[in-house]
């Protein structure tokens, strides 16, 4: 996971080459088991808390970490729960940034 998080996040474009399929399961495996893959186009985790001002909280963390790495997320702030998702949406599909980006919240969750 240090590896995938210490990779250099490039902006994306239209351009932007989705990551092979062949190669998301090994990039997957990098990261925290709680990731998934939905619809092989979207990264998703689910932080649960106990009450709504840790997720709040949390979602600030995450979402500076986004502002500052040029990435960002979709953060859904629950009750409870924060769902975090990453796609990159100028190719509506999964990029390298996603995947460093998903290391990155690892990372930044571990130091918590």
């Amino acid at each position: 996971m240090a590896d995938l998080a210490a990779r250099i996040c490039v902006p994306c474009t239209v351009h932007t080459l989705p990551v092979p399929r062949e190669q998301r399961a090994a990039l997957l495996a990098d990261l925290d088991p709680a990731w998934s893959l939905v619809e092989d186009r979207l990264l998703r985790r689910v932080i649960r808390h106990r009450d709504f001002a840790g997720p709040l909280a949390m979602a600030q963390r995450i979402g500076a970490l986004a502002q500052e790495s040029g990435h960002h997320p979709d953060l859904h702030v629950h009750w409870g729960r924060l769902i975090i998702e990453f796609t990159t949406h100028a190719i509506k599909n999964l990029s390298e940034a996603d995947f460093v980006m998903a290391a990155r919240v690892d990372r930044l969750l571990a130091e918590s």
